[in-house]
């Protein structure tokens, strides 16, 4: 599969070369650029994400706790704790959006 995507991109630099070669090599020299910005855009992002990621796995382990023990917590009457306890994770996830 990579062998015929590298194929099919020498194809069409060739037939570009062909149909204007001015044109075609302005292309060519703005594709380090753009894979260069590409990659700095890539690594800012994954760790945005992974930011994120951490916080829906909060956010989703408290949840699922919450409503297997949900029992429990009626039993208690912590239903007011532990509503404060989801909008204080709920803030934390929010924040990291932002």
């Amino acid at each position: 599969m990579i062998f015929s995507d590298l194929m099919k991109m020498f194809i069409c630099i060739i037939v570009m070369f062909y149909m204007n070669w001015h044109l075609s090599m302005i292309v060519v020299i703005a594709i380090p650029i753009l894979v260069y910005i590409t990659r700095i855009f890539q690594r800012k992002m994954q760790v945005a994400f992974e930011e994120v990621r951490t916080q829906v796995a909060n956010m989703n382990t408290f949840i699922q706790e919450r409503v297997t023990g949900m029992k429990i917590v009626q039993l208690f009457n912590r239903e007011e704790i532990e509503y404060e306890k989801f909008k204080e994770i709920n803030n934390k996830h929010k924040q990291c959006l932002d």
